[in-house]
Parts: structure tokens; sequence; C-alpha cells
């Protein structure tokens, strides 16, 4: 597949996952898969090795935190609307927010 029908296609599915370990590199890393699953309305299913995409997914209950050494008893909770992931897509990512924030650092 090439790079224009990923939106697509991930845009078919509930959830998507981002598992990764506890570690100082994942603390400060920034997988652009995250962004990508929320713009497309999925509902990534995360470790807590990304504090700030956890705090997120808490803010705007729009994914699924689990534990990494516990991967095996995932639970999925079904109360959270992926009209969250927008909102929370919105609020973070978007092109109109991330020209907000590089004016208020540069002005």
């Amino acid at each position: 597949m090439n790079r224009v029908e990923i939106p697509n296609i991930l845009s078919q599915f509930e959830y998507g996952f981002i598992i990764r370990e506890c570690n100082l590199v994942n603390y400060v890393a920034s997988p652009i898969k995250f962004a990508e699953y929320l713009a497309c309305g999925v509902k990534p299913i995360t470790t807590n090795a990304m504090p700030h995409y956890v705090e997120l997914i808490k803010k705007f209950n729009c994914g699924v935190i689990v534990d990494y050494d516990n991967l095996e008893n995932i639970e999925i909770s079904h109360d959270n609307d992926s009209s969250n992931t927008k909102k929370a897509y919105d609020a973070y990512f978007a092109l109109d927010r991330i020209i907000e924030l590089y004016q208020k650092i540069l002005c």
C-alpha cells in the first residue's frame, strides 16, 4: 500500500497497538503512530511508557492503557467513544494547534 491509503485503512479499525517497554528512550520518544491513530478515529492501546500520551488518553478517554508486564490480560472497556480521539487530535496534533504553539514560541 502507499502512504496515501493508510488513513483509509486505519479508519476501518476500532483499536491500534502502541506497545512500548518502560525505559528512558520511550519516555521521551514520540511515535507519530499515536497521532495517526487519533486522526483516523482509532483508539490507541498503549503502555504507560509514554507519560504524556497516557495523560492525553486519560483526559479525553480516547484509548486504553495497559501494563507492559501483564500484556496477556488486556481488558478493553467499550465506554470510550471514538469521537474522543478526534477531540484529542484537534487539541494536540491538528495543524492549526501546532501553528498556534509555534507562534507563541516565535513571537
